[in-house]
């Protein structure tokens, strides 16, 4: 296959799994027997997910805090007294 390979590629060979390796230091390859197959190609990005589940522990992260000092009385001793007539 003439296309770049990089970490993360996942090939299907007539339904099941197959590995995509690197060949010629640069294209994906994915090895076949002889004969017609169906052969699907789908990109795992690792980083994106592991991106994304950070995100979202800090999304959790916020609302908590926003709810846990909700009160005003909570946010002047939070922020001071210089905020506090906000």
């Amino acid at each position: 296959m003439s296309e770049m390979w990089f970490p993360g590629w996942v090939a299907s060979v007539d339904g099941k799994d197959r590995e995509v390796i690197c060949g010629n230091y640069l294209f994906r390859v994915v090895p076949l027997d002889e004969g017609d197959h169906e052969v699907k190609l789908y990109f795992v990005s690792w980083s994106f997910r592991i991106g994304a589940a950070v995100s979202l522990a800090t999304l959790l992260a916020g609302l908590w805090f926003l709810w846990r000092y909700r009160t005003k009385d909570s946010l002047k001793g939070l922020l001071g007294k210089r905020f506090a007539a906000a």
